[in-house]
């Protein structure tokens, strides 16, 4: 298949932009803030999506090739989790892990500080919305829920620039 210069480019700058706002999920994640992490989450996952869009328009085999890999299959599931955050509703929640210090007398603050805790941002279970597809939909409920949002999207970022790389190398 032949494949414009133009709509190479547009991959091309398509990667850039999953790229970099993957950066600024992981940026918006340090914060805590749920609003930045919201904002910066629809942007990868938009993206995301639009590569993904990208290489099945261009590959006629992408479809069935994704149904048959694991990260192929969270893929799915990140597409549910998009249409989630396009059409508003709830798909991250935040957990505080906490950590249980033992101190001992007399107490010595280290200059870095002592940690208490980590927040987590995992991905939540939301029945409320059906969606366009019950596969999209059951790889999220299956796959998805409760597992922290950027291992997700980590796991899933190598299958993806593997597909794009095969255009833009």
């Amino acid at each position: 298949m032949i494949i414009a210069v133009e709509s190479l480019k547009r991959l091309e700058n398509t990667y850039f932009s999953m790229s970099k706002s993957l950066v600024k999920l992981k940026e918006a994640i340090s914060t805590g803030r749920d609003n930045e992490i919201y904002y910066e989450l629809g942007n990868t996952l938009q993206w995301m999506m639009v590569a993904e869009e990208w290489i099945w328009k261009n590959d006629e085999t992408f479809f069935h090739k994704t149904n048959r890999h694991s990260n192929g299959k969270l893929l799915r599931g990140l597409r549910h989790a998009y249409n989630l955050v396009k059409h508003d509703y709830m798909c991250i929640q935040s957990h505080t892990t906490k950590l249980i210090p033992k101190f001992s007398f007399p107490l010595t603050i280290p200059e870095e500080g002592i940690e208490l805790g980590e927040i987590q941002f995992v991905w939540a279970k939301n029945e409320e919305f059906r969606g366009d597809s019950q596969n999209q939909r059951d790889t999220y409920h299956t796959f998805l829920v409760d597992v922290n949002i950027m291992e997700a999207i980590e796991q899933v970022k190598p299958y993806l620039e593997n597909e794009i790389r095969k255009y833009i190398g």
